[in-house]
């Protein structure tokens, strides 16, 4: 019998800075790296320390079938 096919890993969700500082990140259950679904909000500090902060959320979506490549989205800070 052929052996059982592995899935493929999913990238953890994961929130960077650039050009700034976070703090105090409150992450949904499941939290930074975990399994999420629907909407979520991600509620912390960010402290500046460029005059064009950005944010970047790495995240990859999946269902019970297949995942989308992974992709990280900018963010600016206003």
């Amino acid at each position: 019998p052929a052996a059982a096919e592995t899935p493929p890993p999913v990238a953890p969700l994961r929130l960077e800075a650039e050009g700034a500082q976070l703090r105090a990140l409150g992450w949904p259950d499941g939290g930074a790296g975990g399994e999420l679904t629907g909407e979520i909000e991600i509620a912390g500090e960010v402290r500046a320390d460029s005059p064009r902060p950005l944010l970047v959320l790495h995240l990859q979506a999946c269902d019970d079938r297949r995942c989308l490549p992974a992709i990280a989205l900018e963010i600016p800070v206003d």
